[in-house]
This record gives structure tokens, C-alpha cells and sequence, in this order.
């Protein structure tokens, strides 16, 4: 599968553009603020539904307008087309077709036309927070297990719910309870499935460093989570009366 065409409408710096690519490699050009990178967060957001810079989706509507759109055209090894197109709403509301029929859940698109972005950014998986390498995980992870993308919502769902109920002065601790329940319950599946992955993920890494180091240095890569230490629930317990007077989870 690769890419042919993709096509953008009032997105970021673009008023109407169409680029046509290549199916062997392609070099994007051109001055400082042209819209190289902006162009490619367009591709990402068609695999990824989101973009790889922003969280906010009316940061990628080009100024004063409402609405943006990006189609792109595929053309899978078989040598059939998908047309994906998304557009993007001032207010909020965010549509993913494929082949003109738009899906009822956005999430059902992740997976669907695979994707990995490599950046100057991407040295924050070394130098930043853990909160860098799981977003890295989950968006690899995620492509490859639908599963692990549903837990994994499942998962921020719940957190959300139970940070929720700690900024309140009233804290039910039996429904907060039931709550770290069903978070352990997906915790055990996202934590197996980014085992696997950095396991298999390890002889690649110690290939490439091995031959860019000229075999002179080493690296290893391990992945180390709290719940080597217990389950979930019993960090919680154990956290619960500090996160009470945080009001949130820690």
C-alpha cells in the first residue's frame, strides 16, 4: 500500500492544495514555513485520525475559516484504491470516511492504513517523561491490536472518572473502588501486550545502534512498569490517601 494523492482544504497554512506522490520514495522541499511539516501531520492524521503535533484539532483549520478537509487516495497492493478523507470542524465535530461510508467510530479506522512518524521530537522518548513512551507505545501498539486500543480507552476512561471523583469533596470509596477494579482488569492486558512488544522490538534496536556505534558502544532497552511491584489496585490502596489530598491519581 502507498499513498498516491492526498488533497487539503483550508488545513493549517494550505488553502487548497493536491500533492502527488511518488510509490518509491519521496523528498518534500522548500523554505522555512512552507507547510513541509504540516503536510505530513495531514498523512498522519488519515492514518491516525489525530494529528502528531496537537491535541487540539481546530489548531489544524486554516485561520478565519471553519471547516478543514483532507482526502487521500491509496492504492493497496492488490491494485485497488481507498479514498480516506477527514474533515475537521471549528466546533468540535470530526468525520472519517473510507470510500464514502464514514465510520461510526473513529477508532475503527486506527489500523486500517499503518503508519510510523519519525521526528526531531521523537528524542523526548529518551530525554522526557514515561508519559512520552506510553503515547509512543499505544500509537504503535494500537495499529497492530485493536484490542490493545480499546483497553487502552478503556483504561483513560476510567482514570478520568476516578480522578473525577478525587477532586470531590464527596468521595465514594466503594465506587472508587469498583473503579481501580476495572482499570487493573485492562492494566493487565496493556502492560502483557507492551512486554511483548519491546521484547520483540529490542534485536532491532541493538542492530541499528550496533551499526551506526561501528560496534563500538552497546544499548539495551528494558520496560519497566509499577505493576512488577503488585496490581494495580493494590498501588491504588496503597497511594489512596495522598491521591485524596491531591485529587487526582498519581
Amino acid at each position: 500500500m502507498y499513498l498516491k494523492k492526498i488533497s487539503l482544504s483550508n488545513f493549517k497554512n494550505f488553502g487548497e492544495a493536491t500533492v502527488n506522490f511518488s510509490q518509491k520514495l519521496n523528498c518534500i522541499t522548500g523554505m522555512n514555513g512552507a507547510g513541509k511539516t504540516n503536510l505530513l501531520d495531514s498523512i498522519y492524521y488519515l492514518s491516525m485520525t489525530k494529528s502528531y503535533l496537537s491535541s487540539q484539532d481546530q489548531t489544524a483549520i486554516s485561520f478565519e475559516e471553519d471547516v478543514a478537509f483532507i482526502s487521500g487516495e491509496y492504492k493497496n497492493d492488490d491494485s485497488s484504491t481507498d479514498q480516506i478523507s477527514l474533515s475537521l470542524n471549528r466546533s468540535g465535530d470530526k468525520q472519517m470516511k473510507r470510500n464514502g461510508k464514514p465510520y461510526k467510530r473513529l477508532s475503527d479506522h486506527i489500523g486500517i492504513i499503518p503508519i510510523v512518524m519519525v521526528s526531531p521530537y521523537d528524542t523526548c522518548l529518551i530525554n522526557e517523561s514515561g508519559d512520552e513512551r506510553r503515547k509512543f507505545l499505544n500509537a504503535v501498539i494500537s495499529q497492530l491490536d485493536r484490542e490493545y486500543l480499546r483497553r487502552v480507552q478503556n483504561y483513560n476512561n476510567l482514570l478520568a472518572q476516578r480522578n473525577k471523583l478525587l477532586k470531590t469533596d464527596f468521595r465514594n470509596r466503594l465506587l472508587l473502588d469498583t473503579i481501580s477494579e476495572k482499570m487493573q482488569e485492562n492494566a493487565v492486558y496493556i502492560y502483557k501486550c507492551r512486554g511483548e512488544f519491546v521484547k520483540d522490538f529490542v534485536p532491532f534496536v541493538t542492530k541499528f545502534y550496533k551499526d551506526i556505534s561501528g560496534g563500538r558502544e552497546m544499548v539495551s532497552v528494558d520496560y519497566k512498569s509499577d505493576l512488577e511491584r503488585g496490581s494495580l489496585t493494590e498501588l491504588l490502596n496503597e497511594s489512596f490517601d495522598r491521591e485524596t489530598r491531591l485529587g487526582y491519581t498519581t
